[in-house]
Protein backbone atom coordinates (compact mmCIF):
# COMPACT_ATOMS: atom_id res chain seq x y z
CA UNK A 1 0.00 0.00 0.00
CA UNK A 2 1.33 3.43 -0.91
CA UNK A 3 2.18 5.66 2.00
CA UNK A 4 -0.17 8.66 1.89
CA UNK A 5 1.61 11.92 2.56
CA UNK A 6 0.28 15.44 2.26
CA UNK A 7 -0.06 16.89 -1.22
CA UNK A 8 2.60 19.52 -0.68
CA UNK A 9 5.20 16.92 0.25
CA UNK A 10 4.24 14.74 -2.71
CA UNK A 11 4.48 17.65 -5.12
CA UNK A 12 7.88 18.52 -3.69
CA UNK A 13 8.96 14.91 -4.16
CA UNK A 14 7.89 15.01 -7.80
CA UNK A 15 10.08 18.04 -8.38
CA UNK A 16 13.28 16.76 -6.78
CA UNK A 17 14.98 16.10 -10.11
CA UNK A 18 15.55 19.82 -10.64
CA UNK A 19 19.11 21.08 -10.66
CA UNK A 20 20.45 22.56 -7.45
CA UNK A 21 23.11 25.21 -6.94
CA UNK A 22 26.62 24.40 -8.12
CA UNK A 23 29.72 24.70 -5.96
CA UNK A 24 33.26 24.41 -7.25
CA UNK A 25 35.10 21.59 -5.54
CA UNK A 26 38.18 23.70 -4.97
CA UNK A 27 36.24 26.27 -2.92
CA UNK A 28 34.73 23.79 -0.47
CA UNK A 29 36.30 23.71 2.99
CA UNK A 30 35.50 22.29 6.40
CA UNK A 31 34.44 25.76 7.55
CA UNK A 32 31.54 25.76 5.11
CA UNK A 33 28.01 24.68 5.89
CA UNK A 34 27.14 21.03 5.49
CA UNK A 35 24.71 21.85 2.68
CA UNK A 36 27.50 23.52 0.67
CA UNK A 37 29.66 20.42 1.05
CA UNK A 38 26.79 18.20 -0.04
CA UNK A 39 26.14 20.32 -3.13
CA UNK A 40 29.82 20.00 -3.98
CA UNK A 41 29.41 16.22 -3.64
CA UNK A 42 26.35 16.26 -5.91
CA UNK A 43 28.20 18.40 -8.47
CA UNK A 44 31.06 15.88 -8.58
CA UNK A 45 28.82 12.81 -8.66
CA UNK A 46 29.72 10.27 -11.40
CA UNK A 47 27.08 10.13 -14.13
CA UNK A 48 28.74 7.91 -16.72
CA UNK A 49 26.90 4.87 -18.03
CA UNK A 50 28.92 2.34 -16.05
CA UNK A 51 28.37 4.13 -12.75
CA UNK A 52 24.66 4.49 -13.38
CA UNK A 53 24.32 0.75 -14.09
CA UNK A 54 26.33 -0.29 -11.05
CA UNK A 55 24.65 2.09 -8.62
CA UNK A 56 21.21 0.95 -9.75
CA UNK A 57 22.13 -2.38 -8.10
CA UNK A 58 24.39 -1.09 -5.35
CA UNK A 59 23.40 -3.88 -2.93
CA UNK A 60 23.93 -6.79 -5.30
CA UNK A 61 26.46 -5.58 -7.89
CA UNK A 62 29.49 -7.91 -8.19
CA UNK A 63 32.55 -6.56 -6.46
CA UNK A 64 34.49 -6.48 -9.71
CA UNK A 65 36.39 -3.98 -11.84
CA UNK A 66 33.20 -2.17 -12.91
CA UNK A 67 32.28 -1.58 -9.28
CA UNK A 68 35.82 -0.49 -8.48
CA UNK A 69 35.68 1.96 -11.38
CA UNK A 70 32.43 3.42 -10.04
CA UNK A 71 33.75 3.95 -6.52
CA UNK A 72 36.90 5.53 -7.91
CA UNK A 73 34.81 7.85 -10.08
CA UNK A 74 32.85 8.84 -6.99
CA UNK A 75 35.83 9.45 -4.73
CA UNK A 76 35.52 13.26 -4.76
CA UNK A 77 31.82 13.05 -3.91
CA UNK A 78 32.56 10.69 -1.04
CA UNK A 79 35.32 12.96 0.22
CA UNK A 80 32.79 15.80 0.48
CA UNK A 81 30.34 13.41 2.18
CA UNK A 82 33.00 12.60 4.76
CA UNK A 83 33.62 16.26 5.51
CA UNK A 84 29.93 17.13 5.73
CA UNK A 85 29.39 14.24 8.16
CA UNK A 86 31.67 15.97 10.66
CA UNK A 87 29.03 18.67 11.14
CA UNK A 88 25.96 18.32 13.34
CA UNK A 89 23.63 20.80 11.65
CA UNK A 90 22.53 21.30 8.06
CA UNK A 91 20.48 24.22 6.72
CA UNK A 92 19.24 23.73 3.15
CA UNK A 93 18.09 27.39 2.92
CA UNK A 94 14.66 26.52 1.52
CA UNK A 95 12.00 29.10 0.69
CA UNK A 96 8.94 27.47 2.25
CA UNK A 97 6.69 30.29 1.04
CA UNK A 98 6.71 28.60 -2.37
CA UNK A 99 4.47 25.83 -1.04
CA UNK A 100 4.00 23.10 -3.68
CA UNK A 101 6.37 24.92 -6.02
CA UNK A 102 9.26 24.42 -3.61
CA UNK A 103 12.01 22.28 -5.11
CA UNK A 104 13.78 19.62 -3.04
CA UNK A 105 16.49 18.36 -5.41
CA UNK A 106 18.77 17.42 -2.51
CA UNK A 107 16.58 14.42 -1.67
CA UNK A 108 17.09 12.42 -4.87
CA UNK A 109 20.71 13.51 -5.06
CA UNK A 110 21.23 12.54 -1.44
CA UNK A 111 19.77 9.09 -1.99
CA UNK A 112 22.14 8.56 -4.91
CA UNK A 113 25.10 9.67 -2.78
CA UNK A 114 24.00 7.18 -0.14
CA UNK A 115 24.00 4.40 -2.72
CA UNK A 116 27.56 5.30 -3.67
CA UNK A 117 28.62 5.19 0.00
CA UNK A 118 26.97 1.79 0.57
CA UNK A 119 28.54 0.39 -2.59
CA UNK A 120 32.04 1.45 -1.54
CA UNK A 121 31.40 0.14 1.97
CA UNK A 122 30.57 -3.29 0.51
CA UNK A 123 33.95 -3.29 -1.24
CA UNK A 124 35.77 -2.16 1.88
CA UNK A 125 34.10 -4.80 4.03
CA UNK A 126 35.00 -7.43 1.44
CA UNK A 127 38.65 -6.39 1.86
CA UNK A 128 38.24 -6.32 5.67
CA UNK A 129 38.91 -2.60 5.73
CA UNK A 130 36.46 -2.28 8.59
CA UNK A 131 37.01 1.30 9.68
CA UNK A 132 36.76 2.68 6.14
CA UNK A 133 33.55 0.72 5.50
CA UNK A 134 32.03 1.80 8.81
CA UNK A 135 32.75 5.44 8.08
CA UNK A 136 31.12 5.30 4.66
CA UNK A 137 27.96 3.73 6.09
CA UNK A 138 27.71 6.00 9.13
CA UNK A 139 28.39 9.03 6.93
CA UNK A 140 25.35 8.00 4.90
CA UNK A 141 23.23 7.94 8.08
CA UNK A 142 24.45 11.43 8.93
CA UNK A 143 23.50 12.48 5.39
CA UNK A 144 20.02 10.99 5.86
CA UNK A 145 19.55 12.95 9.05
CA UNK A 146 20.86 16.12 7.44
CA UNK A 147 18.37 15.65 4.59
CA UNK A 148 15.53 15.35 7.10
CA UNK A 149 16.47 18.74 8.57
CA UNK A 150 14.32 20.34 5.87
CA UNK A 151 11.45 19.23 8.17
CA UNK A 152 9.27 18.09 5.25
CA UNK A 153 7.41 14.81 5.42
CA UNK A 154 9.09 13.48 2.28
CA UNK A 155 12.48 14.37 3.78
CA UNK A 156 11.64 12.34 6.88
CA UNK A 157 10.55 9.35 4.76
CA UNK A 158 13.77 9.54 2.74
CA UNK A 159 15.69 9.44 6.01
CA UNK A 160 13.84 6.30 7.13
CA UNK A 161 14.61 4.53 3.84
CA UNK A 162 18.27 5.54 3.83
CA UNK A 163 18.82 4.45 7.43
CA UNK A 164 17.24 1.08 6.63
CA UNK A 165 19.69 0.61 3.73
CA UNK A 166 22.62 1.63 5.91
CA UNK A 167 21.64 -0.96 8.53
CA UNK A 168 21.17 -3.54 5.78
CA UNK A 169 24.75 -2.86 4.66
CA UNK A 170 26.27 -3.04 8.15
CA UNK A 171 24.46 -5.94 9.77
CA UNK A 172 26.01 -8.87 7.84
CA UNK A 173 29.49 -7.64 8.75
CA UNK A 174 29.16 -7.15 12.51
CA UNK A 175 30.21 -10.65 13.57
CA UNK A 176 33.29 -10.48 11.32
CA UNK A 177 34.60 -7.16 12.65
CA UNK A 178 37.39 -6.97 15.21
CA UNK A 179 36.87 -5.20 18.54
CA UNK A 180 38.60 -1.93 17.57
CA UNK A 181 36.29 -1.66 14.56
CA UNK A 182 33.23 -2.38 16.69
CA UNK A 183 34.35 0.21 19.22
CA UNK A 184 34.74 2.75 16.42
CA UNK A 185 31.28 1.92 15.09
CA UNK A 186 29.78 2.30 18.55
CA UNK A 187 31.38 5.72 18.94
CA UNK A 188 30.19 6.89 15.52
CA UNK A 189 26.61 5.77 16.19
CA UNK A 190 26.60 7.52 19.56
CA UNK A 191 27.59 10.79 17.88
CA UNK A 192 24.88 10.89 15.19
CA UNK A 193 23.01 14.17 14.74
CA UNK A 194 19.39 13.91 15.77
CA UNK A 195 17.85 15.10 12.52
CA UNK A 196 14.26 16.35 12.53
CA UNK A 197 11.60 14.77 14.71
CA UNK A 198 8.13 13.74 13.59
CA UNK A 199 6.69 16.47 15.81
CA UNK A 200 8.79 19.11 14.03
CA UNK A 201 7.67 17.72 10.69
CA UNK A 202 3.99 17.97 11.63
CA UNK A 203 4.58 21.59 12.61
CA UNK A 204 6.25 22.26 9.26
CA UNK A 205 3.33 20.64 7.42
CA UNK A 206 1.09 23.29 8.95
CA UNK A 207 3.40 26.18 8.09
CA UNK A 208 4.39 24.81 4.69
CA UNK A 209 1.10 23.57 3.26
CA UNK A 210 -1.71 25.24 5.20
CA UNK A 211 0.20 28.49 5.50
CA UNK A 212 0.66 28.59 1.72
CA UNK A 213 -3.02 27.77 1.13
CA UNK A 214 -4.24 30.37 3.62
CA UNK A 215 -2.19 33.17 2.07
CA UNK A 216 -3.51 32.37 -1.40
CA UNK A 217 -7.10 32.27 -0.14
CA UNK A 218 -6.65 35.57 1.72
CA UNK A 219 -5.29 37.29 -1.39
CA UNK A 220 -8.18 36.02 -3.51
CA UNK A 221 -10.80 36.97 -0.89
CA UNK A 222 -9.36 40.47 -0.51
CA UNK A 223 -9.91 41.34 -4.17
CA UNK A 224 -13.04 39.23 -4.71
CA UNK A 225 -11.36 36.94 -7.25
CA UNK A 226 -11.86 33.16 -7.58
CA UNK A 227 -9.58 31.06 -5.43
CA UNK A 228 -6.04 31.01 -6.87
CA UNK A 229 -4.81 27.42 -6.57
CA UNK A 230 -1.66 28.05 -8.59
CA UNK A 231 0.39 24.99 -9.46
CA UNK A 232 -1.82 22.76 -7.35
CA UNK A 233 -4.62 22.95 -9.93
CA UNK A 234 -2.54 21.24 -12.62
CA UNK A 235 -1.35 18.63 -10.15
CA UNK A 236 -4.76 17.85 -8.70
CA UNK A 237 -6.56 17.77 -12.05
CA UNK A 238 -4.59 14.58 -12.70
CA UNK A 239 -5.21 13.06 -9.27
CA UNK A 240 -8.87 12.10 -9.50
CA UNK A 241 -9.41 13.29 -5.93
CA UNK A 242 -13.07 13.59 -4.96
CA UNK A 243 -12.19 16.38 -2.54
CA UNK A 244 -10.54 18.33 -5.30
CA UNK A 245 -13.61 18.09 -7.51
CA UNK A 246 -15.70 19.50 -4.65
CA UNK A 247 -13.43 22.40 -3.73
CA UNK A 248 -11.84 23.40 -7.03
CA UNK A 249 -14.37 26.17 -7.62
CA UNK A 250 -15.14 26.95 -3.97
CA UNK A 251 -15.11 30.62 -2.91
CA UNK A 252 -11.93 31.75 -1.20
CA UNK A 253 -13.89 32.46 1.98
CA UNK A 254 -14.96 28.79 2.17
CA UNK A 255 -11.36 27.68 1.68
CA UNK A 256 -10.28 29.88 4.60
CA UNK A 257 -12.87 28.16 6.81
CA UNK A 258 -11.57 24.79 5.64
CA UNK A 259 -8.01 25.82 6.55
CA UNK A 260 -9.10 26.63 10.10
CA UNK A 261 -10.61 23.15 10.46
CA UNK A 262 -7.46 21.51 9.12
CA UNK A 263 -5.28 23.49 11.53
CA UNK A 264 -7.36 22.18 14.42
CA UNK A 265 -6.82 18.64 13.13
CA UNK A 266 -3.05 19.19 12.92
CA UNK A 267 -2.98 20.67 16.41
CA UNK A 268 -4.74 17.57 17.73
CA UNK A 269 -2.27 15.28 15.91
CA UNK A 270 0.67 17.15 17.43
CA UNK A 271 -0.81 16.82 20.89
CA UNK A 272 -1.27 13.06 20.48
CA UNK A 273 2.29 12.58 19.22
CA UNK A 274 3.78 14.85 21.90
CA UNK A 275 2.07 12.91 24.71
CA UNK A 276 2.85 9.46 23.33
CA UNK A 277 4.00 6.83 25.82
CA UNK A 278 2.61 3.74 24.08
CA UNK A 279 2.80 2.98 20.37
CA UNK A 280 -0.49 1.11 20.09
CA UNK A 281 -2.45 3.75 21.97
CA UNK A 282 -0.89 6.53 19.91
CA UNK A 283 -1.63 4.82 16.61
CA UNK A 284 -5.22 4.15 17.70
CA UNK A 285 -5.68 7.79 18.73
CA UNK A 286 -4.30 9.06 15.42
CA UNK A 287 -6.51 6.64 13.47
CA UNK A 288 -9.53 7.84 15.41
CA UNK A 289 -8.59 11.45 14.68
CA UNK A 290 -8.42 10.67 10.96
CA UNK A 291 -11.81 8.96 10.99
CA UNK A 292 -13.46 11.82 12.87
CA UNK A 293 -12.12 14.34 10.38
CA UNK A 294 -12.44 12.29 7.19
CA UNK A 295 -15.29 14.44 5.90
CA UNK A 296 -13.38 17.70 6.15
CA UNK A 297 -12.87 19.34 2.75
CA UNK A 298 -9.24 19.07 1.60
CA UNK A 299 -8.27 16.58 4.32
CA UNK A 300 -7.16 13.90 1.86
CA UNK A 301 -5.19 16.51 -0.10
CA UNK A 302 -3.34 18.37 2.62
CA UNK A 303 -3.03 16.00 5.57
CA UNK A 304 -1.08 12.73 5.68
CA UNK A 305 -2.14 9.64 7.60
CA UNK A 306 -0.18 10.32 10.77
CA UNK A 307 -0.90 6.89 12.26
CA UNK A 308 1.22 5.36 9.51
CA UNK A 309 3.86 8.03 9.74
CA UNK A 310 4.11 7.52 13.50
CA UNK A 311 4.50 3.76 12.92
CA UNK A 312 7.29 4.37 10.40
CA UNK A 313 9.00 6.81 12.75
CA UNK A 314 8.75 4.44 15.73
CA UNK A 315 10.16 1.56 13.67
CA UNK A 316 13.04 3.65 12.32
CA UNK A 317 14.05 4.94 15.75
CA UNK A 318 13.89 1.42 17.13
CA UNK A 319 16.04 -0.05 14.36
CA UNK A 320 18.86 2.37 15.13
CA UNK A 321 18.72 1.36 18.80
CA UNK A 322 18.72 -2.33 17.82
CA UNK A 323 21.79 -1.67 15.68
CA UNK A 324 23.58 -0.02 18.61
CA UNK A 325 22.62 -2.96 20.83
CA UNK A 326 23.82 -5.45 18.20
CA UNK A 327 27.19 -3.70 18.01
CA UNK A 328 27.56 -3.96 21.79
CA UNK A 329 26.66 -7.66 21.71
CA UNK A 330 29.09 -8.37 18.87
CA UNK A 331 31.80 -6.58 20.84
CA UNK A 332 31.13 -7.74 24.41
CA UNK A 333 28.98 -10.85 24.05
CA UNK A 334 25.68 -11.63 25.74
CA UNK A 335 26.66 -9.62 28.83
CA UNK A 336 25.57 -6.56 26.84
CA UNK A 337 21.94 -7.77 26.79
CA UNK A 338 21.06 -7.15 30.44
CA UNK A 339 18.94 -4.01 30.03
CA UNK A 340 17.93 -3.54 26.40
CA UNK A 341 14.93 -1.22 25.91
CA UNK A 342 13.21 0.20 22.86
CA UNK A 343 13.10 4.02 22.50
CA UNK A 344 9.31 4.21 21.95
CA UNK A 345 7.53 2.29 24.71
CA UNK A 346 10.72 1.57 26.73
CA UNK A 347 9.88 -2.12 26.89
CA UNK A 348 12.43 -4.92 27.04
CA UNK A 349 14.05 -6.07 23.80
CA UNK A 350 14.28 -9.83 23.45
CA UNK A 351 17.69 -11.36 22.69
CA UNK A 352 17.51 -14.72 20.96
CA UNK A 353 20.47 -16.87 19.94
CA UNK A 354 20.15 -18.16 16.37
CA UNK A 355 22.35 -20.49 14.28
CA UNK A 356 25.35 -18.42 13.23
CA UNK A 357 24.26 -15.32 15.10
CA UNK A 358 21.42 -13.77 17.09
CA UNK A 359 18.17 -11.82 16.83
CA UNK A 360 16.97 -8.74 18.65
CA UNK A 361 13.17 -8.49 18.80
CA UNK A 362 11.31 -5.38 19.91
CA UNK A 363 7.71 -4.97 20.99
CA UNK A 364 7.57 -1.96 18.68
CA UNK A 365 5.85 -2.86 15.42
CA UNK A 366 6.15 -1.77 11.82
CA UNK A 367 3.69 -2.57 9.05
CA UNK A 368 4.94 -6.16 8.86
CA UNK A 369 5.01 -7.02 12.56
CA UNK A 370 7.54 -6.64 15.35
CA UNK A 371 10.68 -4.67 14.59
CA UNK A 372 13.48 -7.25 14.47
CA UNK A 373 17.19 -7.18 13.68
CA UNK A 374 18.82 -10.47 12.68
CA UNK A 375 22.62 -10.59 12.86
CA UNK A 376 24.46 -13.40 11.07
CA UNK A 377 27.73 -13.63 9.20
CA UNK A 378 27.47 -12.99 5.46
CA UNK A 379 29.01 -15.49 3.08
Amino acid sequence: MVHRSSLLSLVAAALTLSIGPAYAVETASTSEEASSLYWAAFKSFPNDGNSTRVLRNWDSAPLDSATEQTTQAGKISLDFLTRAAQLQDCDWHLDYSKGPELLLPQLNKGRALGQLAWLRARMEFHREQWIAGIDDVVNSIVLARHLSMDKTMIGLLVRFAMEANAIKTLTPELLKMDKPALAHLSERLADLPSGSTLLQTVQMEEEFSLGWLQKRAERSAAVGDPMDWGYIAKWMDQSGSASWANVRNAPAEDVLADVSSLRACLDAARQIIRNSTDQRQTVAALQDLSKRNASLPLVDIFLPDYSRTFTDDAASRTMIVLLQDAVAIAKDGSTATSNLRDPVDHRAIEYRVEPGGFELISRVTNRNGQVTLRVTKSE
